[in-house]
């Protein structure tokens, strides 16, 4: 999308830098949620660990 003609990069690196941080929150809420289900806490940190990194990754830090 961010190459394609009618789309300026602009608009796309908006995009990432406003859903990046919404994907994160819903992860947290997921987790949070699977925690009240009787996932272990071990899982959660890795989950959270492991969103930060995908969340960096999608903004280009």
């Amino acid at each position: 999308m961010g190459n394609k003609p009618g789309w300026p990069q602009v608009v796309f690196n908006s995009g990432m830098l406003l859903s990046a941080p919404m994907r994160y929150l819903f992860l947290a809420l997921l987790v949070m949620r699977l925690l009240n289900f009787g996932a272990s806490r071990s899982f959660a940190v890795a989950a959270l660990i492991t969103g930060a990194f995908v969340v960096i990754g999608s903004i280009g830090v």
